[in-house]
């Protein structure tokens, strides 16, 4: 056996401690792709492969030969070492592909140098399985005299190998700066950068003292492993490497978790927590059991104010009005914004049902003053409903089913609010099934339109009035005073409006002709909606209706609300042809200074008037007022609700143009109007 002292002893310590450290290195990356799964990892496996075969395989020939004195088995160690540096430069191409973003030329010359890699390394495989001293030339007598445990003859094959391994790694090198400068770096390559910038001054320097420095023997003498030394400082930085890819994805995915967060339960608009955090947020306080108060709030008439200034303009409102509440009452509790104009008020502490009032009265009583948007000022009223947890719900689905129901009360008359009860549930359930009902009939086409004829003084009819009636004989139904709010509410107007429509004109064409003509009432949505205006034009044209035989009522409040778009959309229709009237006129007597304004045909007084009179002073008086208005503008006045012959003699006396009531007609339908007046 050989003397310790015939090898540096630096060597065999630092060999050791290279091996265990490149091991360990290569086990870690190990475990961290099958944690995390990353393909990046991948390349620093295959780096860490080839460095614990070359560092393992140098120390293994040095204490193979020193136990043995066997040098032609101890060359199989050194054999091993050398070819494990192939691995290495395979490595190479495809780290350059897994960290940097490739793109035409570069990409091909990568795939090139990735190809001639694996077919210069099959070959140097193939030579040196061959004839192993092609590569590591022939054995010594002395390995230990010659250092030959690092690095055996000089051969023309070693020499090709390292230089293309230093070819390889200078490319990655200028790959790495290249895609630097254009920013085609797909994870932080600092130290990666800087690891190869070492690893290639070793290789090169290796060639430089093999090439000028070598011994008249043909033995180039190290007395440190000094390529394994290259290589775990190599390795060594690329684990740093790792850790920044790693904690650089930690930080991304901490980003994306809070962008996730922000997204589902933040609301974008405002700012305020959302609908998905409100739910979260009860099922934690319905868990716990604590009792709670819960004020909704939704603003009334939200949807007219956006479609009459704009979505940008409600969603202005929408910020000053969460400004105002948290002004006045984020000390209450938490607000949360859970849709398009509802509202959510958390109370802090139990409260008793007083202090809850109190502080939806006071809600309401904040929205006096006017929010202003663009020099334009909004007044807001609220709806709100109270809810008592656990008294009026022990699940999210009930607390939000009750919530709306009290919602859906308080709008019955807008701006206050509704206490839960049972009753609103039991109403509620009634509104759904009828709701249901509804939506059948409309598929099974269970309406029909009546007509109320308009006729002058002396009865003759002048035109008559669609009304829609359902044929569907269940009572919940009810009449249309009834199905029709609910069919606003339930979203289901514009089915409607459709059908009236399409119904109405069909009866013009087949049925009426030019006899007379018809009115049709127009709901707030087409009121609102100027492409509505092209569509009925071409509907008529469609039909052969002249649109001078269609006059399109429309209700006063609705007009008022949405008075700009209203206007708008009437002129619209009026240069089409079609004559426009308004319904329920005077019921709330503010609209007598927007009459001028307006390109209507039509003034219909609301039927309290007519049933108030005669012996009414006030409304005597009113009416004569609205009759006088209207003549003087140059606008035909109909009043609506007869039923008693000296309410006729009334307005006969005052200059009413037309009548229509159930004291000349009830609607009648389309076959009966016609045998009454045409036969």
């Amino acid at each position: 056996m050989n003397s310790w002292n015939s090898i540096p002893l630096v060597y065999i310590c630092f060999s050791i401690f290279l091996s265990g450290f490149t091991f360990y290195s290569l086990v870690k990356f190990i475990y961290i792709y099958f944690v995390t799964g990353r393909k990046v990892v991948i390349n620093h496996i295959l780096v860490g492969t080839s460095s614990v075969i070359y560092v393992a395989g140098d120390s293994a020939a040095v204490l193979y030969y020193f136990f043995t004195n066997d040098h032609e088995n101890a060359r199989i160690f050194i054999l091993i070492r050398e070819l494990s540096v192939l691995l290495f430069m395979i490595s190479m191409p495809y780290t350059a592909k897994q960290l940097l973003v490739l793109q035409n030329g570069l990409l091909k010359f990568n795939k090139v140098l990735f190809g001639t890699a694996i077919v210069a390394s099959v070959v140097i495989l193939s030579l040196s399985i061959y004839r192993p001293e092609l590569l590591i030339g022939a054995a010594g007598e002395n390995i230990t005299s010659r250092m030959a445990g690092v690095i055996q003859d000089i051969t023309p094959l070693l020499i090709i190998k390292n230089t293309m391994l230093a070819l390889f790694i200078i490319y990655v090198i200028a790959a790495i700066f290249y895609s630097k400068i254009y920013n085609r770096i797909l994870y932080p390559v600092t130290k990666i950068y800087v690891s190869l910038i070492i690893m290639a001054y070793f290789i090169l320097s290796g060639l430089f003292y093999i090439l000028f420095f070598s011994s008249s023997s043909g033995y180039v003498k190290f007395y440190f492993p000094y390529m394994s030394t290259g290589i775990a400082i190599f390795l060594l930085l690329n684990t740093f490497s790792l850790v920044d890819v790693l904690v650089d994805n930690s930080k991304k995915l901490i980003k994306i978790e809070k962008d996730l967060n922000h997204i589902l339960y933040e609301d974008k608009d405002t700012g305020l927590q959302n609908r998905n955090s409100f739910i979260n947020d009860l099922q934690m306080e319905l868990l716990s059991e604590n009792v709670l108060s819960l004020i909704f709030i939704d603003i009334d008439d939200f949807q007219n104010l956006n479609e009459s200034f704009g979505e940008n303009s409600g969603d202005e409102i929408l910020k000053l009005f969460k400004g105002r509440l948290l002004e006045f009452f984020s000390s209450e509790g938490r607000l949360y914004r859970i849709g398009g104009d509802d509202f959510v008020l958390m109370l802090k502490n139990a409260r008793s049902d007083d202090e809850v009032k109190n502080i939806a009265g006071r809600i309401i009583s904040s929205m006096r003053n006017p929010f202003s948007i663009s020099g334009v000022s909004h007044v807001l009223t609220v709806s709100i409903g109270i809810i008592r947890i656990p008294r009026d719900g022990h699940s999210v689905n009930s607390v939000l089913t009750n919530a709306y129901s009290a919602i859906r009360s308080a709008k019955q008359t807008k701006n206050t609010y509704r206490v839960f009860s049972e009753e609103m549930a039991e109403l509620s359930s009634r509104r759904i099934g009828i709701v249901s009902l509804l939506r059948a009939s409309i598929s099974n086409d269970q309406f029909e339109l009546f007509y109320q004829p308009v006729v002058d003084a002396e009865g003759n009819l002048v035109y008559a009035e669609s009304l829609l009636r359902c044929t569907n004989t269940d009572p919940a139904i009810g009449g249309p005073g009834q199905f029709i709010p609910i069919m606003e509410k339930a979203g289901l107007i514009k089915d409607i409006d459709d059908m009236v429509i399409r119904k109405a004109f069909h009866d013009m064409e087949m049925r009426i002709k030019k006899r007379f003509s018809i009115s049709i009432n127009l709901s707030s949505n087409q009121l609102v909606n100027p492409a509505y205006s092209d569509f009925l034009y071409s509907f008529s044209v469609q039909h052969g209706i002249d649109p001078a035989l269609i006059t399109l009522e429309v209700i006063e409040n609705t007009l008022i609300e949405n008075f700009e778009s209203g206007r708008r959309s009437i002129l619209n229709l009026k240069e089409k042809g079609f004559k426009i009237a308004i319904d329920d006129f005077g019921k709330g007597y503010s609209s007598l200074s927007y009459l001028s304004q307006l390109p209507v045909d039509i003034v219909k007084i609301d039927m309290a008037f007519v049933q108030s009179i005669p012996g009414d002073p006030k409304n005597e008086a009113v009416a004569a007022h609205i009759m006088n208005l209207a003549h003087s503008l140059d606008l035909k006045v109909v009043a609506e609700g007869f039923e008693k012959r000296e309410q006729v003699e009334f307005f006969r006396n005052i200059g009413c143009d037309n009548f229509q009531g159930y004291y000349f007609s009830r609607p009648l339908p389309l076959n009966e109007l016609l045998k009454k007046y045409f036969t």
